[in-house]
């Protein structure tokens, strides 16, 4: 291999390398690993599947042709074990139907042989980059829709109906089940403002389960996770994310 033609890209991503061939497998993974990819090689969908199990990739690039098994079978498996991979069958066949049939089951490509080093590096690249694109704008949605619930809030002026709307918009953003309002009086004591998704009495639970850590908050610090011992009727623990409220007097919230 020529490492000046290597295009060192996509550090730190992981690779899933499936083929029973020894020498392709070699080929492949040396490339892709002078590139940067952290690459693991299998010989069969069998111990891909397991692989799969025990560890996330970001990319899994197989073999049409297995043993006992098909490139198209491994995928649905691969999908079904993680949703977000990505990944590219590479096959002999030059056919219309298989190629079909391997995007609509969810591949991201579909390559024919022979495939050079440098083709499969650039599809895995591609994958990424498609990928990264999908998440950003994911996340640029996501902003657009909180800024417009925040327009929404700002705008509501009666404390009765501005609680309810900030908690349940705050709910949404955390993906949390519930939310309350614990706010903090002249005098230094916490006392329920208000709740969303929740009873006023599981909340007054939580507020004192909770008051502890709730003292030791401070306004530098506005997001805090704690873990708190799980009301019934369920037994063990759950994850609390307290957003403190200030203004320059201190904390009010």
């Amino acid at each position: 291999i020529d490492a000046h033609v290597i295009l060192k890209v996509m550090p730190g991503h992981s690779v899933l390398l499936v083929d029973d061939e020894r020498f392709e497998r070699k080929v492949y993974s040396d490339y892709l690993a002078a590139a940067g990819f952290e690459v693991q090689t299998v010989s069969s969908a069998e111990q891909a599947a397991q692989v799969l199990v025990e560890k996330r990739y970001d990319v899994l690039v197989t073999d049409m042709i297995l043993p006992g098994s098909d490139g198209l079978q491994l995928l649905s498996d691969a999908k079904r074990i993680d949703p977000e991979i990505e990944v590219i069958i590479i096959t002999a066949l030059d056919l219309v139907d298989p190629a079909v049939r391997a995007m609509k089951s969810g591949a991201s490509d579909y390559l024919v042989k022979p495939v050079t080093p440098e083709t499969l590096q650039l599809a895995v690249q591609r994958c990424l980059s498609t990928r990264a694109l999908l998440a950003e704008n994911k996340a640029l949605r996501s902003h657009l829709k909180l800024f417009e619930t925040s327009q929404r809030v700002a705008s509501i002026l009666e404390r009765d109906k501005l609680i309810p709307a900030a908690l349940a918009a705050i709910v949404t953003e955390c993906m949390g089940d519930a939310g309350a309002l614990f706010e903090r009086s002249e005098k230094g004591r916490w006392t329920l403002g208000g709740t969303v998704q929740m009873e006023r009495a599981p909340a007054e639970a939580i507020l004192v389960a909770a008051e502890a850590k709730l003292a030791s908050l401070r306004p530098d610090q506005p997001v805090t996770v704690f873990e708190l011992e799980r009301l019934e009727p369920r037994p063990g623990s759950q994850q609390a994310v307290c957003i403190a409220v200030s203004d320059e007097h201190g904390l009010l919230a």
